[in-house]
């Protein structure tokens, strides 16, 4: 299943869209405006929550960012590789989630060693653009909660605001 993450052209607070294939939008990203902490909610089309993404606050150099269940909870903590290894580490989770490669020719993603999904950020467009080929059978809230988080972390080390 192909999922495509796209930041609104014009948004105060970086919501994004989130659609399938064909252009039918799956789930809402409601960014906060004025945020220290880059807040974003993912939700169903019903408005029902699904996870809260934040980036850590206060960073200097390793930006970071939490993803919490629809309570607040913490998840895990996301933070850019700075190994020889590319991708994303996932921390402060009861589960082993990996990330690696490039975000520009697909992150391989698993979750307790198995494949779940490839995310690819695309540069063609004006805004951010992500792909997510989602394995079938595989719940794909996860790995869009895991894209948000990715893009605040991007977004936070290129100096962005908001």
């Amino acid at each position: 299943m192909k999922i495509i993450v796209k930041n609104k052209f014009v948004s105060w607070g970086g919501s994004s869209i989130v659609e399938d294939e064909a252009g039918n939008q799956l789930y809402q990203v409601k960014g906060k405006a004025f945020s220290w902490h880059k807040k974003k909610t993912l939700l169903d089309m019903n408005g029902n929550v699904l996870y809260r993404i934040r980036n850590k606050w206060p960073t200097f150099l390793l930006h970071s960012a939490y993803i919490c269940d629809k309570d607040g909870n913490k998840l895990c903590k996301v933070k850019a590789n700075l190994s020889f290894k590319h991708g994303y580490v996932i921390q402060e989770t009861n589960e082993d989630i990996q990330v690696h490669g490039y975000i520009l020719s697909g992150m391989q993603v698993s979750r307790n060693g198995v494949y779940i999904g490839t995310v690819t950020k695309e540069f063609w467009a004006l805004r951010d653009y992500f792909v997510l080929d989602v394995l079938d059978g595989q719940d794909p809230t996860f790995l869009i909660a895991l894209v948000i988080a990715i893009d605040n972390i991007q977004d936070k080390s290129q100096g962005q605001a908001s």
